[in-house]
């Protein structure tokens, strides 16, 4: 049987994670938008980012495991308890947020010029629901 509340635990720390890296694309797309040269990535900007995108990672692979489970009890869609579809629909919220952000960001960095095309990521990695895949599959 599933330990619900540590499931949602585990949900809620992914989506601050999240909201975190959420923040770092709200205040990159600020500066932007405001005209503001940033300088570059600092040590210490760049290990906060690294630290958080390792612990994504391992969110998410706990958050396959605790699916799985589910699944395995028919725990799915309507079944699925009120309180953890919830958190994993305002997880997708703040992923999709993030993810148009970080877009629009690419889009003003190439616009102004401090983005050449060529470091933009391929299309491939842009695709929505390779971001869903990631998640859900």
């Amino acid at each position: 049987m599933s330990d619900k509340h540590a499931i949602l635990a585990t949900i809620n720390e992914h989506n601050e994670v999240c909201r975190k890296i959420l923040d770092f694309v709200e205040g990159e797309n600020r500066n932007l938008v405001q005209g503001i040269d940033e300088p570059p990535v600092d040590g210490e900007r760049a290990e906060s980012k690294r630290k958080l995108l390792v612990q994504l990672d391992s969110l998410k692979e706990r958050i396959k495991q605790d699916r799985t489970l589910l699944e395995r009890e028919g725990q799915t869609g309507a079944q699925l308890d009120k309180d953890i579809a919830a958190a994993v629909e305002e997880g997708k919220r703040l992923i999709m947020k993030a993810v148009a952000l970080y877009r629009e960001n690419e889009k003003l960095l190439l616009k102004s010029g401090r983005l050449s095309p060529g470091k933009l990521p391929s299309p491939e990695s842009r695709r929505p629901d390779l971001v869903a895949k990631t998640y859900l599959g």
